[in-house]
């Protein structure tokens, strides 16, 4: 959890509870659940419920008070505990943990104690991936204006069991990052985003430099996003490697919560159909975006950054990129809006004159265009193309 939308127990509260499961033969007419919430060793919180009664192969949600303080620490552990006056042939499944972390990240799975990243215990992609895979999470809070999202971090993995020359490395792997504003309604917990509600923000990329398998690295994004109150965000890691796997995290199940709240938590997204995870696979995708305080972005994050109106937009045909005060070559990249590179081609640039761009393969629909000036100075700008 983002430490800046839970500073104090005004900003942030955890409701308590969970789902009791009655495996045995006859009913449970004193079934309770506990909850003990601790700092370390100490006990910060510990309530228990009154006696209920569950049929045998019933299912009770039991709900407890919230859990708040007055100020957050960085680690706390939550441990529900089923407890009964009578007998349970099993009682090693009577326990469950889970850990309650704040901090720069936002993840949801579980991060790694020590340096407070995203941990992943398996690697996925969809079946017969031919242009794009996706992991998203989605974010929107009351108090979201705090913050600004820097970049997210994220893991790969290429597979090592597969015949030459299908086996592939890391190395120069190419991975994107957008982010969004989704303005869908939200029905369910089984909401996928549709054609017309994503809103494109700002993408990022990161190249391998190496063979880190399985190891977390981080995408910058090219404009920090600054959030807006109860605003709703979605945050996606894309790759067009059909052997690239990304990392994932099962140790956590978010169906029932998200049908609770009637609230989606993550998605995958395969060759532009989105989907609520995986069949028969549990968890979520092992992505953290850092947040920092949104106070501490000044002026000078913008200082590279440079304001170009492409005309006409739209286009059908020929696109013209007025670049003033500069004179060299750029770097020109298309994205499509599932994030998928398009075009990718270095053009000349002169003082005071516009680029030309050809776009008349190109289908219609939206586009993010990005240009790079030898000089480090960058400008994004959206062309819808129509046919």
């Amino acid at each position: 959890v983002p430490a800046l939308i839970a500073t104090s127990a005004a900003d942030y509260q955890v409701p308590l509870g969970a789902f009791v499961l009655n495996f045995g033969s006859e009913e449970q007419t004193t079934a309770r659940l506990r909850a003990v919430v601790t700092e370390g060793t100490t006990e910060v919180y510990n309530e228990v419920s009154e006696n209920q009664v569950i049929a045998s192969g019933d299912t009770l949600f039991i709900a407890l008070p919230q859990f708040s303080q007055p100020s957050y620490a960085s680690q706390y552990t939550i441990t529900y505990t089923v407890e009964s006056d009578g007998d349970d042939g099993y009682p090693a499944d009577n326990s469950f943990a889970l850990p309650l972390t704040f901090g720069e990240i936002l993840s949801y799975v579980a991060v790694d104690l020590v340096d407070g990243l995203p941990t992943t215990n398996n690697h996925v992609t969809a079946d017969s991936v031919e242009q794009s895979f996706r992991t998203c999470i989605q974010f929107t809070d009351t108090n979201a204006s705090r913050m600004t999202a820097t970049g997210i971090y994220f893991s790969a993995q290429t597979p090592d069991d597969l015949v030459d020359p299908q086996d592939s490395v890391l190395t120069d792997l190419l991975v994107t990052a957008q982010v969004y504003r989704w303005v869908d309604p939200i029905a369910n917990a089984f909401t996928r985003p549709s054609s017309t509600g994503l809103e494109t923000l700002t993408y990022g990329e990161y190249s391998y430099p190496s063979d880190l398998q399985e190891q977390m690295i981080f995408v910058p994004l090219e404009d920090p996003i600054t959030f807006e109150d109860n605003d709703r965000y979605l945050f996606c890691i894309g790759t067009t490697d059909p052997f690239v796997r990304h990392g994932w995290n099962d140790e956590l199940d978010y169906l029932s919560n998200a049908q609770f709240f009637a609230e989606p938590t993550t998605f995958i997204q395969s060759d532009g159909e989105w989907f609520n995870g995986f069949t028969g696979l549990t968890g979520s995708p092992s992505l953290g975006v850092r947040m920092i305080d949104a106070n501490s972005i000044g002026i000078e994050e913008n200082a590279d950054r440079v304001e170009i109106t492409p005309f006409p937009n739209p286009t059908r045909d020929f696109l013209s990129i007025p670049v003033k005060n500069f004179t060299g070559t750029a770097l020109l990249r298309i994205f499509d809006m599932n994030g998928r590179s398009v075009a990718d081609q270095r053009v000349a640039v002169g003082a005071n004159s516009a680029v030309t761009v050809d776009v008349t393969s190109v289908s219609a629909g939206t586009y993010m265009f990005h240009m790079e000036f030898e000089n480090g100075q960058r400008s994004d700008f959206r062309v819808v193309v129509t046919k």
